[in-house]
């Protein structure tokens, strides 16, 4: 009984965490149509496109392909379904939600006040999307655990929060270099839309777990207290 209630537990968190991949996507997908700025693995993405010429979601799997091979020596028991999921869904979703906005309904050039708008609805997609893909807890994104690896590997010393400041300061660094290197405007991945993704995206996760996915997917799951039905 106890396995076949594991086996549902797994269907269902990994369907929740499918669904945050998605959201984490339109989210990156209307940052990308505000052209406001990004977060930081979104200007790494995204200058890593436009100086290679691959998609950003080939972009996107690629590095974290890069990270996942460092994971697999460092940090296994950090990989799982969801690893996988995230790792390979976002870019795409995102490359999907851009499609549908510029070539479907037009949108290829919008005005400011539209480019705007944009942003509300991408920091609630990314903020509710990570919540969601975080709450089932079947595996870290290879990007994500990279300041946890960093942990480890200095033996604390460099705690979780400096390393994910680090991390994130490195990877923008890149986004932007690698825009300048393919003579790209530096707006597409540095602006407003990089200081609401700072400041906004972490209070946005932290309200939507304690307030609804946490519950949800607990609820879903047959949860009732610590992980047993």
């Amino acid at each position: 009984m106890k396995g076949r209630f594991n086996i549902k537990r797994l269907i269902i968190g990994t369907l929740w965490t499918i669904v945050g991949t998605a959201g984490i996507g339109l989210g990156s997908a209307c940052f990308r149509t505000a052209s406001m700025g990004l977060d930081a693995l979104g200007a790494l993405v995204t200058g890593t496109s436009q100086l290679t010429g691959f998609s950003y979601g080939n972009c996107q799997l690629g590095i974290n392909l890069v990270i996942l091979v460092i994971m697999i020596f460092a940090h296994r028991e950090a990989i799982g379904i969801g690893t996988l999921v995230s790792m390979s869904g976002v870019g795409y979703v995102s490359d999907f939600g851009v499609w549908l906005i510029r070539d479907v309904f037009g949108l290829t050039d919008p005005v400011m006040i539209v480019r705007i708008i944009f942003l509300i609805p991408g920091l609630f997609f990314l903020g509710f999307g990570i919540a969601l893909y975080m709450s089932p807890r079947l595996g870290t994104c290879p990007y994500d655990d990279i300041p946890v690896m960093l942990e480890m590997a200095t033996k604390r010393k460099l705690p979780f929060v400096y390393g994910r400041i680090l991390t994130d300061i490195l990877a923008m660094i890149l986004g932007v270099s690698f825009c300048l290197l393919a003579d790209q405007s530096v707006l597409l991945v540095l602006g407003v839309g990089t200081v609401f993704n700072a400041v906004l995206t972490g209070p946005i996760i932290k309200f939507c777990r304690d307030h609804f996915t946490e519950k949800l997917v607990k609820q879903s799951m047959g949860v009732t207290t610590e992980g047993e039905t």
